[in-house]
């Protein structure tokens, strides 16, 4: 009988097994690290017959025998968290969700008020006022500065009561433990 280690003497059977086990584990770390598609029993047809593969990472069909599809660079997963900030923002602004709207800005922003809490009571006195808002922002052109700051700039149009206004807003943001804040914001009225 063989030894193994020094420890107690393994049937052949035992052993086969314990290599198969092995061989198993490192055929699906092989296919991880080379980023092949999960395949079932089911779909052990040849690559050319079969109509699409699903990306294992999207979800999504691809047709077979295309490459997957590369994923998105940090700048643009990057503008893709500002796109989404933006249109939450603008969604609870129109909302009057103010508790939401104020969230999307940096503790210390301040607007032209003399402080951010005069800024902030300013802001829940007009918002909560108007009856309907109708807010609309165009395609942001957004500017990674760095990685924890950006700038997005685009066309707004509000109306509310009585005040009507359109023009270009321009914010600055800022990503403080993994989210992106508003910090300064600029808004130019068209024909100024």
């Amino acid at each position: 009988m063989n030894k193994f280690s020094g420890k107690r003497p393994l049937s052949h059977l035992a052993m086969l097994g314990l290599i198969s086990l092995s061989l198993t584990a490192c055929t699906k770390t092989l296919d991880w690290l080379f980023d092949a598609p999960e395949v079932h029993q089911t779909e052990m047809a040849p690559l050319e017959s079969r109509a699409s593969v699903t990306n294992r990472d999207t979800g999504t069909a691809q047709p077979a025998g295309t490459p997957p599809a590369s994923p998105a660079t940090p700048a643009q997963a990057t503008q893709a968290e500002v796109r989404s900030l933006l249109n939450a923002w603008r969604d609870a602004w129109a909302k009057r969700d103010v508790p939401t709207y104020l969230s999307f800005y940096h503790p210390s922003f301040k607007g032209s008020q003399s402080s951010p809490e005069n800024w902030r009571a300013s802001r829940q006195r007009i918002i909560s006022h108007a009856k309907n808002i109708e807010l609309s922002i165009g395609e942001p052109e957004i500017r990674i500065d760095a990685a924890d700051h950006a700038t997005a700039s685009f066309t707004q149009k509000y109306r509310a009561n009585s005040k009507n206004d359109a023009g270009r807003k321009t914010l600055q943001l800022r990503r403080i433990d993994g989210r992106w804040l508003i910090e300064q914001e600029v808004f130019s009225t068209s024909g100024k």
